[in-house]
């Protein structure tokens, strides 16, 4: 018996088309890591001015999120451990958007732009984000039930 974590195939998914969408997720999220991280100074500040003090950690996490959720998309080779924290960092990562949107619509002043595409690269208003993040929320709750985490024992 070892003491180590081993990596483990995905299990199949339930349908080919969820591997699809999966896909298109997974791509989604690639393009708004990019894109945050292009003009990832002007987030530290977009995010810093919208939240209160002490808050500007946030747009660092939802870039992370958005990373470490493509293993679980991709199906790569992960410890079962692993493949549930890359499912619940998708979650997190549809979920912020819907949330941090409405965080800047509360404050005094709220911003014009939500970051979603980077501040100053594709300027997207907060209630598209929302949106947005409605339907990324949609497709990972699609993903999580097609496409299980773990292999279910019998």
């Amino acid at each position: 018996m070892s003491i180590f974590v081993k990596a483990q195939p995905a299990p199949g998914p339930v349908s080919r088309n969820v591997q699809w969408l999966a896909l298109g997720y997974a791509g989604l999220l690639t393009i708004l890591a990019l894109t945050q991280l292009y003009s990832f100074e002007d987030d530290i500040l977009l995010f810093g001015n919208a939240l209160p003090d002490g808050f500007a950690f946030v747009a660092p996490l939802i870039v992370v999120s958005e990373v470490f959720a493509l293993p679980y998309l991709l199906r790569l080779q992960l410890s079962p451990a692993m493949r549930v924290l890359s499912m619940g960092l998708g979650w997190v990562a549809a979920l912020s958007w819907i949330v941090w949107p409405l965080i800047f619509m509360g404050t005094a002043h709220p911003e014009h732009n939500s970051g979603l595409l980077g501040v100053g690269l594709i300027d997207v208003p907060l209630w598209w984000t929302i949106i947005a993040g409605a339907a990324m929320l949609s497709v990972i709750v699609t993903i999580s039930k097609k496409m299980p985490s773990y292999k279910q024992r019998n």
